[in-house]
């Protein structure tokens, strides 16, 4: 948290010493997808939240850890729109953690009823 670069390079900089160190390559950890962008939430780094939310999509595409990241970046952008479709379409999605699909769908329920789409 108390970093002045963006978290998301944090994030690439951790695993990029392991890998240098090591000679490890690994998926990013989940647990730290969830660390990182809730810290980009906390300091309002709306870009690295994005940012996670890209590799998360990337590297675990088939579970609702980068749409729901994606998701929360654009309703904190102003594109509530944008984020309600991306929470609906995770709803097949294998659940991760806290992140259930019906958090997701209550959250694009509330845009829904918020913005009147």
């Amino acid at each position: 948290m108390k970093l002045d670069t963006p978290i998301s390079q944090y994030l690439l900089d951790k695993y990029k010493v392991i890998e240098d160190l090591f000679g490890i390559t690994n998926n990013i950890r989940v647990n730290d997808f969830i660390a990182t962008a809730t810290a980009a939430e906390k300091r309002n780094q709306w870009e690295s939240l994005r940012e996670i939310a890209t590799l998360a999509k990337r590297q675990y595409p088939d579970t609702v850890l980068g749409d729901y990241y994606l998701g929360r970046y654009y309703e904190e952008t102003g594109e509530p729109k944008k984020a309600m479709k991306i929470f609906q379409g995770a709803y097949d999605k294998e659940e991760v953690d806290f992140i259930t699909i019906d958090k997701l769908l209550d959250r694009a329920d509330k845009i829904k009823a918020d913005f009147g789409y």
